[in-house]
């Protein structure tokens, strides 16, 4: 009798699950339908507004996207971005520079006026997320589509739909930075160069970090990790690494970083020293040496060409992308160091578990090529 109640609860729970499915699928369906019946008609030489659909994206796919937009606003687009809080500083700062800033929760928002958004083209840079991995998701990036008039949607391997006109299939196995380079080239037919990041810094913030720094030592800035547990050094890798490291040779900085028994221990070092992104990317662009496995400072020590080493975990991107090569440093001045699970999956191997001893020796080969040859 138990086991019969569990089977129709099981019953139960796969019908419940599968009506919800069947409830986004048709209301996506809706929204594209909704879509492609708002479309304006241009023609493309005539389109100049672009959108950057950006919701759910970090600072480290704002640097990316840094090299498209500076582009594309060289040759007279405006070029605005659809954003949610988690890329805020980085354009409200300029450090990345758009024409104008859109949050996702207004244009949600019911009481918002559809008829303010209007845009020639639409752009989406990453893979569409198909409604069987996270339809909800999905659904969010539609009904924020819907409620702007628009001309041309470009996105990336949208096999079978019919709301992105503009649908460039690229199963690529390197850098992502290559769909940039994609849509500049064959898209709006900019001559075919090399693909730079671009992000501004501020004298006034770059002198008085210099003032800081003032003692002609070598800087070296060491970041604890991203937001995910799983891509942070642990405490005994930064313990250990500052103690290694002499303060009467180097200027320490140490990002994301606050237990107190080791912050206590290390005299000199400046822990968190400010809160605001604008100083933290101008402490790295005046840093010998750069330190971290988030690949959000990566991003920006490949716009500034500073040194660095970044610690990866093998992680595989939805659906089958090597994290290591897709959202890899891409630049000559950077060591990546992969940790040695190499587990392969989506969440990657725990960068916690990282020997500081084994990778010691790395770590200051790369810090005396550095210091020798700056």
């Amino acid at each position: 009798m138990l086991n019969f109640i569990y089977y129709i609860k099981k019953i139960n729970h796969l019908r419940i699950d599968a009506q919800r499915k069947l409830i986004v699928y048709v209301k996506l369906n809706i929204l594209c339908s909704i879509s492609k019946l708002r479309r304006a008609k241009k023609k493309f030489v005539d389109c100049k507004t672009i959108l950057i659909l950006m919701p759910g994206m970090a600072v480290g796919d704002g640097v990316l996207l840094s090299g498209l937009i500076q582009r594309l606003r060289e040759v007279n687009y405006t070029v605005d971005v659809i954003i949610d809080e988690r890329t805020r500083d980085l354009f409200e700062s300029k450090i990345v520079e758009v024409d104008n800033i859109i949050y996702c929760k207004d244009v949600l928002n019911r009481r918002y006026i559809k008829a303010c958004l209007k845009y020639d083209i639409l752009l989406q840079l990453f893979d569409p997320v198909v409604y069987d991995h996270n339809p909800q998701f999905n659904l969010r990036y539609l009904k924020l589509i819907a409620r702007i008039k628009f001309s041309y949607l470009i996105g990336f391997n949208h096999d079978n739909d019919h709301l992105y006109n503009i649908n460039l299939l690229m199963h690529e196995s390197g850098h992502i930075s290559a769909r940039c380079s994609e849509i500049l080239t064959s898209v709006f037919k900019l001559p075919n160069t090399e693909y730079k990041y671009s992000v501004n810094l501020k004298n006034q913030i770059v002198d008085e970090v210099k003032t800081l720094v003032s003692s002609r030592k070598p800087v070296i800035t060491i970041n604890l990790g991203s937001l995910f547990k799983e891509r942070r050094f642990s405490v005994s890798f930064i313990d250990n690494l500052l103690s290694d490291l002499s303060l009467d040779k180097y200027v320490v900085f140490v990002f994301n970083f606050y237990d107190d028994s080791v912050i206590s221990k290390h005299n000199g070092v400046y822990f968190n020293a400010f809160p605001d992104l604008d100083h933290v990317v101008s402490i790295l662009s005046v840093s010998t040496l750069v330190i971290t496995p988030d690949t959000s400072f990566v991003h920006f020590c490949n716009a500034l060409d500073v040194n660095c080493i970044c610690v990866y975990n093998n992680r595989i991107d939805y659906p089958d992308y090597d994290n290591n090569v897709r959202w890899g440093p891409n630049y000559s001045k950077a060591l990546q160091i992969l940790t040695p699970q190499c587990q392969h999956t989506s969440a990657g191997d725990d960068i916690r578990e990282l020997d500081y001893y084994s990778v010691k020796h790395l770590i200051f080969n790369k810090l005396n090529q550095c210091t020798t040859f700056k």
